[in-house]
């Protein structure tokens, strides 16, 4: 599969690599307008909120399908 979505500051040797182009792709979560992930930064309570509002409407669109 080839990704949509790539960092700049998630290397394609870094461990994480894969998940964080695959939850970016599929919509879950995004970066920032700079095209970094900046995956070291602490995420706050309204970003996990975000994301898993993301992940709710995904399954639920997928399930119409």
């Amino acid at each position: 599969t080839v990704n949509k979505k790539t960092f700049k500051d998630v290397p394609a040797d870094h461990w994480a690599y894969a998940a964080v182009n695959k939850v970016a792709d599929n919509g879950t979560m995004s970066g920032y307008s700079d095209g970094t992930f900046r995956g070291d930064r602490v995420m706050t309570r309204y970003e996990l909120a975000q994301m898993f509002a993301r992940f709710v409407y995904l399954q639920d669109r997928n399930k119409q399908k």
